[in-house]
Order: C-alpha cells, then structure tokens, then sequence
C-alpha cells in the first residue's frame, strides 16, 4: 500500500487546515506505511516502533547481566515487580496464525539436551537476582506439554529452586489439550502451578485444519477436567476471534462447547494476522478489515450472552474493541482482571530463559535469545535500547488497548510525573484532530475503527521517531518546531484537578 492509499491520507479528521498538523498528518501516514504496521494489529502492536525495528546483535550473556545488575542498583525493588518467564520452543506442529518463537520438533533427544542447556541459564542468571522475590512466574512456548511428567520437574524445578518465587505469587503454565495428561497436571500442580491455560483457539474442523492445528472435543474436555481433579485454582481455555472465513456461528458454536465444559476462565483474543497466516488463507488486508468490522460487535455481543447464559461474568471494561475478551466463574478465586490492573500501574522487568525467550529490563533494554547454544560469552543476543519516556509510551498503549481510557492517577501512581507534562505536544495533536478528549481525572481515546486507532496511536512515538529507519528524513527538528507553534493555544487544562 502506497501512502495516498491509506485511508487517513485524506481529510481533515475535523481539524481546521494547518500546514505543519497536515504536514505532519502526511509523514505519519508515510511511516506507517514504511514499518509495514497493519490496520488489523492490536496497538501492543506498535511496539514495532520501539524494538522491533532497531535490534543490535551481538550481546552476550554476560553484558546483560550487568544491565541487569545496573537496574537492580537503580530501582526500588519493593516498587518494581519482576516476573520469570521460561520458554520452551518447540512443537510438533507450527499453526499458521502463531506469533511466538517456535521450531517442530521430533523425538526426546533435542528436549533432553534443551532441558539441560536450560538449566545452565537458570545457574548464570540466578545469582544476579539473589534476595529479589518475583511476583509470578510463567511457562509457555511452543508447546510445553510436549515433555514429559519427569521432563517438566526438572525443567520448571531448576528456576522454583534457583529464584526467589514465593508461593503467593501468580504460577502459570501453557499447555496443548493434545498433549497433555493426568501425570503431567499432577507434576505441576506439585510444583506450585496454580493456574493453567490451555490452547483451544478453536473447535471448528475446518478452521482447525486451516490453521493446522490438531486436537479433538474429547481431548478438550479431559484435559480441562483433568486439571480441575489436579487441583489446579484457575483453568483457563484460550479461543481465538478473527479467522477469516469462519462464519459466526462456527465461532459461537466453538465458543458455546468451550463454555459447556466450564473452565474457570475464557480467554478470546483478537486475532493479529501473521505473514504466513494471510498467505495460507490467501487473505488481503483489506478482506481481514471487511470480515472484523463486520463480525466484530455481532461476536462480542454473542459471547458475552452466551456467557451470561452459563454462568459467567465480564470485567467491568469489556469492550469489544478490547484485545482479549475475558469471562471468568464467580466462583474463580484469582480475579486475573484486578491482578493485571494492579500490577500494570506498576513498573516491572521480565526475566525470560530460553532459546527465542524475550526479556524486559525496563527503561533500560529490551532482548530477544537466539537458537545458538547458551554460553556467557557467546554473542547470542540481540537488544533494542528502551528510554523511560518510550517505556511511558508503551503503558499509555496498553492502558488505550484495554479500555480506552488513561486515568491520570494511574500515570502518577506508576511514574510520579505527571502524563499531560510529560506528553503535551502529543496530546495536543491528537486534541486538534478531534481523537481524545480529556476532563479533569483522564482522557478518553475517541477512535473507533481498527485502522484509526494504531495511526493515532503511533502519535505518542512522537519523540521516538527521530531515532527509527522508517522515519528516516520525515521528522526533523524544523517541523517539531513547527508544530510547537501551531498547538500553543490547544489547552489541555494542565493544572492539577
């Protein structure tokens, strides 16, 4: 797509004409269309502007430690929340739609060697968090089920032995219905797990197929059973809304048998088309935005009654446009709404482990493992810079992505700075074009439609376009200036309420 193209090139999104706000308009269309940043994407999404667009490789084990050591120097670790993530990456088969890191796998061999290097990388790390508690611990992939019962004590053990993780923190493993059994619930379940997410995505035959993915009802159902007699607290069932092609009622039929069933937590995610997913489908961008807009609101609306109907609650901001459509049993002891809500006002780093693993040092790095063998020195690394002011960026994204809204308290209570100072030109250009509105304890993000909101979205990257290859010669310091000028006299009420 060329930028005259896009659907916001033209117009004034009912801001009166204003040579630098068009201008500007004009070259945020042409970035957009240089990151190659889809309509479809969620706006956690546009974290593309901040990492994936910039890695440096050849980062060893050993320097992160010490960026690691420098943020545990410079933190207040009672205030910043810290979560160990294991990954294990590899499935018996890839589905078309998967984002995450992962290679097919054949036979016990390759799983036996990575179990291994795996705790090499606990003894490495470990030390350099010694007395510091994290307050979750997650293990995903690819596909962890695919070891077995004794295989996952020993790959999960070595960090439950090795960090400081205590049992009230949020323990969390993924699992394939496929290939999952009583023994390997009960091992976990041993070890502390208290919460189980299984990856249903859907129940349709044919969408399964499309998306060559393989299980079956029955070993849904046993596997959700399965973990309720292991004695795990919450069990989650993740589905999937957006497969092109799927009428809605196969969706909501899917969703209907998952409910049936009665996990204690449903999880429906949007849908962020890969690559390979639309050349699979042979879908365009153009026919994914037809099929959401047109399915969006009649999917919410069916499985929030369905889940009524069942028993089930929503969140106080469920929203359609929301990336993940949660509905929990009353009878849930974890509110994983209100855990996420409380720990995202807080700042917090991610340790993960693990070939393909992604690690957070907040306003600090961001990294991702290579395939190679770990070892300290080796340069297996590759890193993307992150500034607090992006790392402000990214929350105000987030907060927009599940509810639309940014409570000023909330800002403060993570950063204690205040947001309208620390993003005013932001807010301004998005005021003059009529996308926000602000009162006295938040504002409010007004776009509706998927492809409006991840353009002006994009607006809070403000100062991190400079530094970006798609934004090469398009923002300069003549038309900040200019645009300076031209908001002085947008008033965002910038004393306190």
């Amino acid at each position: 797509m060329s930028p005259k193209d896009h659907p916001l090139s033209e117009g004034n999104e009912s801001c009166n004409s204003s040579s630098a706000l068009q201008e500007f308009k004009r070259r945020l269309v042409k970035v957009l269309v240089r990151s190659r940043l889809n309509y479809s994407d969620n706006l956690f999404e546009i974290r593309k502007f901040f990492i994936n667009l910039r890695w440096e490789r050849g980062w060893s084990a050993s320097e992160l430690a010490q960026e690691w050591r420098t943020l545990l120097r410079e933190t207040s670790a009672p205030r910043h929340l810290f979560t160990l993530y294991l990954h294990f990456p590899y499935c018996k088969s890839r589905c078309s739609y998967c984002h995450t890191n992962s290679r097919v796998i054949c036979g016990q061999g390759p799983m036996e060697r990575y179990i291994e290097e795996m705790q090499e990388e606990v003894r490495f790390f470990a030390p350099i968090f010694e007395g510091i508690p994290f307050n979750s611990f997650a293990v995903g992939g690819g596909t962890p089920s695919l070891m077995t019962a004794t295989q996952l004590k020993r790959f999960c053990g070595s960090a439950l032995d090795a960090f400081q993780l205590p049992e009230e923190g949020l323990r969390s493993v993924e699992l394939h219905p496929a290939t999952t059994d009583g023994s390997k619930l009960r091992a976990l379940r041993e070890l502390g797990f208290k919460r189980v997410s299984f990856g249903v995505q859907s129940m349709t035959p044919e969408t399964l197929r499309r998306i060559n993915r393989r299980q079956s009802f029955a070993a849904v159902q046993a596997a959700i059973h399965g973990a309720k007699t292991a004695g795990f607290e919450v069990v989650n069932a993740d589905m999937i809304f957006g497969f092109v092609g799927e009428p809605l009622e196969s969706f909501l039929k899917s969703f209907r048998q998952v409910a049936a069933i009665h996990p204690t937590e449903i999880t429906v995610t949007i849908l962020s088309p890969t690559e390979k997913y639309m050349k699979a489908t042979r879908t365009t961008q153009e026919t994914y935005r037809r099929y959401y807009d047109d399915n969006l609101m009649p999917a919410f609306e069916g499985v929030m009654g369905i889940a009524r109907r069942m028993g089930y609650q929503m969140p106080a901001n469920a929203d359609p446009k929301n990336r993940e459509w949660l509905v929990v049993d009353p009878a849930c002891p974890l509110d994983r709404n209100t855990y996420c809500q409380e720990t995202g006002r807080r700042m917090a780093s991610m340790l993960g482990l693990g070939r393909g693993s992604r690690s957070w040092i907040f306003g600090r790095r961001a990294y991702e493992r290579d395939w190679e063998k770990f070892s300290p020195k080796a340069a297996i690394f590759q890193v993307a810079s992150m500034s607090l002011k992006e790392e402000m960026a990214i929350f105000i994204l987030q907060q927009l992505e599940s509810g639309s809204r940014l409570a000023y308290v909330d800002f403060q209570e993570r950063f204690g700075l205040d947001v309208r100072e620390m993003f005013p030109s932001e807010l301004k250009i998005l005021k003059a074009f009529g996308q926000i509105s602000l009162d006295a304890e938040s504002f409010h993000y007004l776009p509706r439609g998927v492809h409006h909101r991840v353009f002006w979205a994009t607006v809070f990257a403000l100062d991190a376009f400079p530094s970006l290859p798609c934004a090469a010669g398009l923002f300069d310091g003549d038309l900040r200036a200019r645009l300076e000028d031209e908001l002085v006299g947008v008033d965002l009420c910038l004393s306190a309420a």
